[in-house]
């Protein structure tokens, strides 16, 4: 599986007022998905521990209990950036790959109030 995150991202915009929504779609193997929450307890608490992290949730969709979802949120893409290459360091998107069909679909989105 080739590096699944593109930070060609780096082109969205970055205003003060903003938080970075990161919305990370999985297609689980059978017989994975308690494993995969085992993995998200780690994963969690220590993205809730980031450096900038506001929020981070998963989820299984209601009619596919292999199609899980990640969903972070973030003060500022840079503090999401430096979040992403630490994981990276210790392992644990690669553990996530003996999990998964498929590569995962990350988007990145930015919100600001209205």
């Amino acid at each position: 599986m080739r590096d699944f995150h593109n930070l060609s991202c780096e082109s969205l915009k970055r205003k003060s007022n903003m938080s970075y929504k990161v919305i990370v779609e999985l297609n689980l193997k059978n017989g994975k998905v308690q494993e995969f929450f085992k993995w998200c307890k780690y994963v969690c608490e220590a993205t809730r521990e980031a450096d900038g992290c506001l929020k981070i949730e998963t989820g299984i969709a209601q009619n596919d209990h292999r199609h899980a979802f990640i969903i972070q949120e973030w003060k500022n893409f840079q503090s999401y950036k430096g979040y992403f290459f630490d994981l990276e360091k210790t392992g644990a998107w690669r553990s996530l790959i003996s999990l998964i069909q498929r590569e995962p679909k990350i988007t990145l989105c930015n919100f600001s109030e209205v």
